[in-house]
């Protein structure tokens, strides 16, 4: 069975009769007799994308925003920042709720993920442009964090688009954290409090 076929199978059962665990899939399974099971299906899906062996459409019914938001976060923390998950705060004209927020006290990234599996681009650059004006609204409250504010949406699929906000597909999340510093050199920052 090779690893494309095992993670089918783990999706599908949660337990399927193996030989031996395939090592690539070490932190996400464990041996029960003579089965090999998952611990999370959330967290081999998402795994299974970013690594490129099962495409968006395969693994969406497994996917869960928590472990979408989870994931992001890691990545965030990894690279240093402070994260913080569901901030939720009143302006002056409505409470607001963004679904991750990852900071260093200079940079502030706001960050929407989205899940669903949705292909059209201009549904995705909709988002992008109402999450841009919701860190604006909120650029007061968001001062706290730091100086520049850099909104982000996190989708399931599709291409790395700047935007009114930034749009990172999952699977090039890490490598945007990475170099984040040369993708928002030249973007339009919000500058956030007054």
């Amino acid at each position: 069975m090779d690893v494309r076929d095992l993670i089918v199978n783990l999706l599908k059962n949660g337990c399927v009769k193996a030989k031996r665990p395939e090592l690539l899939l070490s932190e996400f399974i464990y041996t029960k007799g003579n089965e090999v099971c998952v611990d999370s299906k959330e967290d081999l899906a998402l795994w299974a994308v970013i690594w490129g062996y099962l495409s968006e459409g395969e693994v969406a019914r497994y996917l869960s925003w928590r472990s979408f938001e989870r994931y992001v976060m890691k990545i965030f923390s990894e690279a240093g920042f402070q994260t913080r998950h569901s901030v939720r705060f009143r302006t002056l004209e409505r409470l607001m709720e963004f679904d991750v927020i990852a900071y260093d006290g200079r940079k502030v990234f706001v960050i929407e993920c989205k899940a669903w599996n949705k292909g059209s681009i201009q549904a995705i650059k909709k988002v992008a442009r109402e999450h841009r004006l919701k860190v604006i609204e909120a650029s007061d409250y968001l001062r706290k964090y730091g100086k520049i504010g850099i909104p982000i949406v996190v989708t399931l699929k599709g291409r790395p688009l700047i935007s009114d906000s930034i749009i990172v597909p999952i699977r090039y999340i890490r490598d945007f954290v990475q170099k984040m510093d040369e993708v928002i050199y030249d973007y339009d920052y919000v500058q956030l409090g007054h």
